[in-house]
């Protein structure tokens, strides 16, 4: 388990990183990720686009999309490690079970392996 002393500021960094991530998540939706095609081209039909336009529409929507994929994925990794600090959890790997760096955790705070488990192919 991590220092006592040190829980406060890890569940500090994990409740600013989870503001960080969900308010990106909610730009990502409003910035018309959730938007059928056509809304977002402002047009009846994507059919009379040209080609080019419709392809940059695309390219953003599917960057926006892996972006969002991202912050929700991290999002989910930053409750886990909150609900493991109530859980009195923190700081192990979910591996091998020893202790994760303080070092690591401070610039990692929702880590789950050690160093040594995260440079490995499989567990």
């Amino acid at each position: 388990m991590v220092n006592a002393d040190n829980n406060d500021l890890f569940y500090s960094l994990l409740l600013q990183e989870k503001e960080k991530l969900q308010d990106r998540i909610d730009a990502l939706r409003k910035g018309g990720l959730e938007e059928k095609l056509t809304e977002s081209t402002g047009e009846l039909s994507a059919y009379d686009q040209h080609p080019g336009d419709l392809g940059d529409i695309t390219f953003e929507r599917e960057k926006d999309s892996a972006l969002y994929d991202r912050a929700s994925n991290l999002l989910e990794k930053v409750n886990k490690a909150l609900q493991k600090i109530e859980d009195d959890r923190y700081g192990f790997c979910e591996c091998c079970g020893n202790m994760i760096s303080e070092k690591r955790l401070t610039v990692n705070p929702q880590a789950e392996f050690c160093m040594g488990c995260a440079s490995k192919d499989s567990c």
